[in-house]
């Protein structure tokens, strides 16, 4: 080929390269400016959800967060969090971009579904949420514990049976769980008689230095007098107002028993 014939080609071929780089810059500016065009700031407060707005929480449910963006927001605004369900509570929206809420153990007898809204001034941002129900539910119509201290242990006992309803049962129909706490400490003159506050796990060894249960006797009696025993997972959480019982037993399904207010206590250890 002659040389001024290569040189033209070569040429030729560079002309198309910038002309497809032109042409792509040129593309890209356009978009952006239709962007732009589509995303005029007028000022107003703007609100994304971040994290998924459709969301499903276990039984359990327990504290969780969700996050959004939000533009304009104004100086000392004010970002309100609420839930048309009362089961989803205690919201803390201090952080910008994120809600923290508690929800509670499902103790309905059914999945349950709920709105929580997150707003400030006209802007809202809206999460679905549901929640999934145990295997076995329950509420409790009885709760007795009898407290023998270091007289039947070298660590402090309390003997917890909680008796339970449960719904659709029928009202004499029963089911019964059994434990034996144990704890670190016993409890000293003056202290409330009750279970002390925590939360006490399943543990196959009692080190002495952790809340601990252990199933005695039959650990649950079900409504048709099947004895079940539990696998390692169980837990118990004593708040001020309430006791709540989840475990899996050895049949595979997860048990949910919940119990509100005042339990009887017998001081044994005297």
């Amino acid at each position: 080929m002659p040389l001024l014939s290569y040189i033209y080609l070569i040429l030729i071929q560079q002309m198309k390269r910038l002309f497809l780089l032109v042409a792509v810059i040129g593309a890209t500016f356009m978009t952006a400016c239709d962007n732009n065009k589509g995303e005029v700031d007028d000022g107003t407060v703007k609100m994304n959800t971040v994290s998924e707005d459709i969301l499903t929480f276990n039984f359990l449910g327990g504290e969780h967060s969700s996050y959004y963006t939000i533009k304009n927001i104004p100086q000392d605004s004010i970002i309100v969090a609420k839930s048309s369900q009362p089961w989803v509570n205690s919201f803390v929206t201090k952080n910008i971009g994120e809600v923290r809420y508690v929800i509670e153990p499902n103790d309905s007898g059914a999945k349950r579904e709920t709105t929580m809204t997150v707003s400030c001034e006209d802007a809202v941002v809206e999460y679905s949420i549901s929640q999934l129900t145990p295997d076995v539910t329950c509420k409790a119509a009885y709760a007795e514990c009898n407290y023998y201290g270091t007289s039947i242990s070298d660590n402090p006992n309390f003997q917890l049976t909680i008796s339970l309803k449960s719904p659709g049962h029928g009202t004499n129909s029963n089911i019964s769980y059994s434990l034996d706490l144990y704890r670190q400490e016993p409890l000293k003159p003056g202290d409330p008689l009750a279970i002390p506050l925590g939360t006490y796990n399943l543990d196959p060894i009692n080190n002495g230095d952790k809340n601990v249960i252990y199933p005695y006797g039959s650990g649950c009696t079900m409504i048709d007098g099947t004895n079940l025993t539990f696998m390692n997972i169980a837990t118990l959480e004593v708040k001020s107002d309430r006791l709540i019982f989840y475990a899996k037993t050895n049949d595979g399904r997860w048990h949910l028993a919940t119990y509100y207010g005042a339990y009887k206590f017998n001081d044994m250890s005297r």
